[in-house]
């Protein structure tokens, strides 16, 4: 992705970026290149509801540290894989012109069991609320039927940020770029394996409160 790569490899001081926009450059390193943490996306409802899922590989470089002799994925790492897949709904809403939601706030975060390598953690994020620019999510991560963690997200489509991302130019990504990502790893169940989702999902609401 040549937008993306651009911009990781320029410094602030060389793009003479103000405060503000240092910040949306260093809120598009780490959205686009370092914690890219969501492998496939196999439901999506627009508006409504998205579902997605991060393949735990042994070879994460915070496996290391994280810990030694019990590698797990760290829970600020699972909160973030929930944001991102909540971001996507958001952003694959108006055909990708909207190419950038942050995380406002964390409400109710609940940690349950682990992710361990070779894990797949599968991420449920269900719009509850929307209020101008914000966007209120229910998200749940699972490992198999073991709830890891839940939270409610707030999201919002900031305009001032959003304008210092746009005049970056070239060195952000654009529309086409986010698409052929989306496109990527959009890959829906079967119908079939959908039903069976739903299910899951209703059991998975009714027992946990977010409230």
């Amino acid at each position: 992705m040549a937008g993306g790569t651009r911009l990781y490899t320029l410094s602030p001081r060389a793009l003479n970026l103000t405060p503000l926009f240092y910040v949306a450059w260093m809120m598009y390193v780490a959205w686009m290149m370092y914690f890219f943490l969501v492998d496939r996306i196999v439901e999506l409802q627009p508006g409504k509801r998205i579902s997605a899922v991060k393949q735990l590989a042994p070879d994460e470089s915070y496996l290391r540290d994280h810990f030694p002799g019990f590698p797990v994925m760290p829970g600020v790492l699972v909160l973030e894989a929930m944001y991102q897949t909540s971001a996507w709904l958001l952003i694959s809403e108006d055909e990708f012109r909207s190419d950038f939601a942050r995380l406002r706030e964390t409400r109710n975060v609940k940690f349950g069991s682990f992710v361990k390598p070779g894990d797949a953690l599968k991420i449920s994020a269900e719009v509850t609320k929307r209020e101008a620019a914000r966007t209120t999510f229910r998200t749940v991560g699972k490992v198999g039927d073991t709830s890891v963690a839940s939270a409610r997200l707030i999201l919002e489509q900031d305009a001032e940020l959003t304008q210092a991302i746009d005049d970056l130019g070239d060195a952000k990504p654009r529309p086409e770029e986010l698409r052929e990502i989306f496109n990527h790893i959009y890959k829906p169940f079967p119908l079939t394996h959908r039903k069976t989702m739903e299910v899951e999902r209703d059991v998975s609401v009714q027992g946990t409160n977010l409230q």
